[in-house]
């Protein structure tokens, strides 16, 4: 009778109806083929009760789902969120939202040891799917201990722990909206540390090394639009400790060794601009989180044929190089932190450092083509490509001392011996040169 009262009554006779049923089934929970009954009643509410809120406004829908075998439940759990991810809108409802991450539980409670990656991952993208439609509106409090419930209630995945890490740092955004950079109350400036701690605690516990690097650049950069120096400085630091733990190679799912290099190249590549804006220490000095990066980048165990250390090097030495601008590229628009070019304009020693930490990045450079295999034409092609990024940072930042015009003509030969696919380039940088004054007399040496 189920399907004609869900068709032709409302949702106050489908609830009486399903009262009398629990009463009956009370009777003997235990009985042969109860089970296939169950489940029927639950498919037919599912097809025919039109609307999450009315479906879990049920009172004795629950109830029904727990009667279920283990297996059975997790069936009807599965099928519930993938509805809910197709077709359900974005909840507020606190009983909906509590039903949803009960059903969430059950699947994740079903995991053990043995179970299929596919069926983690499935499990694991219908979680994040709910999570993602879940709304709190201007309470950020009761949205960042939901996100607190989700890590510790779906420990075993980390997709989910990654997507709760990144909807804390969207309730930071909300707290922002909420209150402005420069008012910060006592009770915001908590709250948001609060979701900062949260960050830095959580991240860790992740199995992929880069997903925990850029979890954890992205937290040190939401920290500091916020304001939070200290708090960005402890996750940059904590970045730069876990890129230590990076090895050379790892087992992939499938058995195979792969190198982490070039992934390793894009995130130092990236780190290297965020670490432009971060503001000096007050006891560290202002090169810090650089002296650490070089570090890094020194310990790494590179590919004896790979130029990647040469091009991550070349990124630290345009950063450096910028650090010494009387204006920085770019800064935060919030206007929230205050960064090395206004903390230590003017000062000499400042400039000194930063072109004592150039020439020994430069030196590390012209060190690494040095050693490149004459022999190997592919390696010589790929150094090519490096003198020339060399040049051309020369050109935008250097200043052109002695040293440094008769070092420019000799890093242009290097690249001149493979110019395949860099002839363009080459002519514009040519150009470049010839068109700056103080450049005079280098252009004529590279045209020769």
């Amino acid at each position: 009778w189920l399907e004609c009262v869900c068709n032709h009554c409302g949702h106050r006779e489908v609830s009486i109806l399903l009262a009398d049923s629990m009463r009956h089934i009370g009777q003997d929970k235990f009985a042969d083929g109860l089970d296939n009954h169950v489940q029927g009643v639950l498919s037919i509410l599912l097809e025919h009760i039109k609307g999450f809120e009315a479906l879990f406004g049920l009172d004795h829908l629950l109830p029904l789902i727990d009667l279920l075998q283990p297996g059975t439940r997790v069936d009807l759990c599965k099928n519930t969120l993938t509805r809910f991810a197709q077709t359900g809108s974005p909840v507020s409802d606190p009983v909906i939202i509590n039903s949803l991450l009960d059903l969430c539980r059950t699947l994740h409670d079903s995991l053990t040891e043995f179970s299929l990656e596919d069926d983690r991952r499935q499990f694991s993208q219908l979680i994040c799917a709910f999570m993602h439609k879940v709304r709190f509106g201007r309470d950020i409090e009761g949205h960042l201990n939901f996100f607190v419930e989700c890590r510790r209630s779906f420990a075993k995945m980390n997709a989910v722990v990654e997507a709760s890490v990144m909807g804390v740092l969207g309730v930071i955004n909300t707290a922002l909206q909420v209150t402005t950079i420069k008012q910060h109350s006592k009770k915001s400036a908590a709250f948001v540390k609060a979701c900062l701690a949260f960050c830095h605690i959580t991240i860790p516990s992740l199995d992929d090394h880069f997903r925990k690097l850029r979890l954890l650049l992205l937290s040190a950069m939401v920290g500091l639009c916020a304001g939070f120096v200290t708090q960005a400085d402890i996750l940059m630091q904590t970045c730069l400790a876990t890129l230590r733990d990076v090895p050379a190679f790892v087992l992939m799912p499938n058995n195979i060794v792969q190198s982490t290099e070039a992934p390793m190249v894009e995130f130092l590549m990236q780190l290297a601009s965020a670490i432009l804006v971060m503001p000096g220490h007050p006891k560290l000095g202002p090169f810090h989180l650089f002296t650490e990066y070089i570090d890094v980048v020194k310990g790494y165990q590179w590919d004896a044929i790979s130029v990647g250390r040469s091009r991550v090097l070349l990124a630290a030495l345009r950063s450096l190089s910028a650090l010494g601008q009387e204006e920085l590229p770019y800064h935060f628009a919030s206007g929230a932190t205050t960064s090395n070019d206004e903390l230590y304009a003017g000062s000499k020693e400042y400039r000194a450092e930063i072109e004592e930490m150039c020439t020994g990045l430069m030196n590390d450079v012209l060190a690494d083509l040095a050693e490149l295999d004459d022999t190997d034409r592919n390696a010589m092609k790929k150094g090519a490509s490096i003198a020339l990024e060399l040049v051309s940072t020369i050109l935008g930042f250097a200043t052109p001392t002695d040293r440094i015009r008769s070092l420019v003509p000799k890093i242009w030969t290097l690249a001149a011996k493979q110019p395949a696919g860099n002839e363009h380039y080459m002519q514009q940088l040519e150009h470049a040169f010839s068109s700056r004054s103080q450049w005079e007399g280098v252009a004529a040496k590279l045209k020769a």
